[in-house]
């Protein structure tokens, strides 16, 4: 969708994010956020690069004009020369200023280039299957198929024989994961989740929580895709903690935004 915003507006919803309005004015700016699409759509993009601020380390550059201005403070005057030094509000309004530049064009550019497909790419890894034994034999056989990459006689190995074991419903989601079949991939992990909820001993879980947020990705369920991510960054001992960051939140975010 596109934001029809003006910067008036942009500074009070900026205002509002930093607590500097009155409880009236705060009451205004929610009751537009809640009333009009293009006042949501501005406060959610403005969340957004704030966050892409703190996460890609663009706050440096206003540090280092916070640095500059206490030099300035500091340095001694010349003999005989009357220098203008700018007053520590104005310094202020540089620094705010430069911080919502590099917001709104770091925002807008997020916003313009984002894609789904991309960012699924970037954050689909191959399930690598562990060798066991002891398996068995129609179970066995996909593990085999899988272990070579044939995920095409997974995928009719399971709907021939339709076994519901865990490890027989996951190698088949992976199977039409890779076929781009996102959909059947989605309802067979979404099974095994709901499954594991009822299990002392959950199968497969940190794997179905990862794959089962790219197949949301995949299918434009972001909202469903940024709890999971959430969740997983909540926990640094999950598994698949190195592969999600708080940037892949707010592009997920931003896809929101957009569909």
């Amino acid at each position: 969708m596109a934001i029809n915003i003006s910067k008036t507006q942009i500074e009070l919803l900026d205002k509002y994010l930093d607590g500097d309005l009155s409880g009236k004015e705060r009451n205004e700016v929610e009751q537009k956020v809640e009333n009009d699409p293009n006042w949501k759509a501005g406060l959610e993009l403005l969340t957004i690069t704030r966050d892409a601020v703190r996460s890609r380390g663009l706050l440096q550059k206003v540090r280092g004009l916070h640095h500059e201005m206490i030099q300035e403070i500091k340095r001694p005057p010349e003999a005989g020369v009357v220098k203008f030094r700018p007053s520590i509000w104005q310094w202020t309004a540089r620094i705010a200023a430069s911080l919502l530049v590099l917001a709104l064009v770091l925002g807008a550019y997020q916003f313009a280039t984002v894609r789904s497909e991309t960012l699924y790419q970037e954050k689909f890894v191959e399930y690598y299957l562990p060798v066991t034994r002891g398996m068995e034999n129609h179970v066995a056989q996909i593990d085999s198929f899988y272990l070579s990459k044939d995920f095409t006689r997974v995928t009719l190995e399971f709907e021939a024989n339709r076994d519901t074991q865990p490890r027989s419903l996951f190698l088949a989601a992976m199977s039409y994961a890779q076929l781009e079949q996102s959909e059947k991939a989605l309802a067979l992990l979404s099974d095994l989740k709901e499954t594991n909820a009822t299990q002392d001993e959950p199968y497969f879980a940190q794997e179905i929580d990862y794959y089962l947020a790219l197949t949301f990705i995949k299918t434009h369920r972001y909202d469903r895709a940024i709890t999971i991510f959430r969740k997983i960054l909540d926990d640094p001992k999950h598994m698949y903690y190195h592969n999600v960051s708080t940037s892949d939140i707010w592009k997920l975010r931003l896809l929101d935004l957009k569909n």
